[in-house]
């Protein structure tokens, strides 16, 4: 019963824990929407990511108890997603703009957001950022609260792992639905035009500068 019970608390947790941070949407959501109908895999290489941090502090937490610093590896890693979080917002920002140029130097009869065949290799590319930025969600922040100290505080390793492996799957899925609702959106708007376009990153942009600003003032505060 204790497996059963840890399992889905560590499902509930994990899945918390992505959906009630500003900062993981705001990662997310300018890549998803850039990806449209393949916003899933945004969102699902995100929780990979998060999920591979997490795990790999939870390992480090359990084999090697209080001999690895695991809280200074937590703030300079926030300090880091800051950073990760202004540059993916600049790069929204920087797709924004593109797009108003290149309808512009289109003319009104072209001015819908579209592909072009080039792009597909970006796109493509959005799943190894949102990899890479959710490995470093995973060492940064609550993280490790969430999904390492419940693990250390069970009675036996296997209900650990259980809690710390469940945490994880929550995450992946709880992006992965996120993602999947901001490139629906996307795709909705996109049929008002490149002015929706523009909206829907633009504001997703904004957030992820914002919050990024936010997440390195408040880390260097401790």
């Amino acid at each position: 019963m204790l497996l059963i019970t840890a399992a889905t608390t560590g499902l509930l947790a994990g899945a918390l824990h992505v959906v009630t941070g500003p900062d993981h949407m705001a990662a997310v959501a300018p890549l998803a929407i850039d990806s449209r109908r393949r916003a899933w895999t945004s969102g699902l290489y995100w929780g990979l990511g998060h999920s591979g941090g997490t795990w790999c502090l939870a390992a480090i937490a359990l084999v090697f108890r209080e001999a690895i610093p695991v809280d200074d590896v937590s703030t300079w890693s926030e300090r880091i997603v800051g950073v990760v979080l202004i540059a993916v917002g600049l790069w929204g920002l920087h797709r924004v703009l593109r797009r108003h140029v290149r309808a512009h130097d289109h003319g009104p009869a072209h001015s819908h957001p579209h592909a072009h065949p080039h792009a597909h290799p970006h796109r493509h590319s959005h799943g190894t950022s949102a990899l890479g930025i959710g490995t470093l969600h995973g060492l940064a922040g609550t993280s490790h609260l969430l999904g390492i100290l419940p693990a250390l505080a069970l009675p036996s390793r296997t209900d650990a792992l259980t809690y710390v492996i469940a945490f994880g799957l929550g995450s992946i899925i709880a992006m992965t639905v996120f993602a999947v609702a901001v490139g629906m959106l996307a795709r909705r708007g996109r049929g008002s035009g490149l002015l929706s376009y523009r909206a829907f990153m633009s504001l997703a942009s904004v957030a992820a500068v914002g919050i990024g600003v936010f997440w390195i003032v408040d880390s260097a505060h401790p």
